[in-house]
C-alpha cells in the first residue's frame, strides 16, 4: 500500500467526522427525543455544546444537546446558567 495523498487523508478524516456526527445525533435523539432543548421545536435540529468549547467544554456526549437554529443562534457561546436565565426571560 502506497503513501496516501493529502487530499485522500482529508477525505478520510472528513468521512470519519461525518460518521461520528451522525452517530452522536442518533444517540442524542435516543437520549433526549427529537426536540430542541430550548423551545421544543422538532425540525432542523443541530448539535450544540452545552458548555461551549470556548469555555473548556468538550465533545463528550454529556456535553452535547439538540437545538433548533434559532435557539442555537441565541445561545451562542453562553454558559448553561446564562442560557437558562435567557430562556426563562424569553418565556415570561
Amino acid at each position: 500500500m502506497g503513501k496516501m495523498s493529502k487530499s485522500a487523508i482529508r477525505k478520510r478524516k472528513r468521512r470519519k467526522h461525518n460518521q461520528r456526527k451522525k452517530r452522536n445525533y442518533r444517540l442524542l435523539v435516543t437520549r433526549d427525543g427529537e426536540v430542541c432543548n430550548g423551545c421544543g421545536e422538532t425540525e432542523n435540529l443541530t448539535i450544540d455544546h452545552v458548555r461551549p468549547i470556548l469555555h473548556e467544554g468538550g465533545n463528550q456526549l454529556l456535553n452535547l444537546q439538540l437545538l433548533c437554529p434559532v435557539c442555537n443562534s441565541l445561545k451562542g457561546s453562553m454558559l448553561p446558567e446564562e442560557w437558562e436565565a435567557k430562556i426563562k426571560g424569553l418565556a415570561t
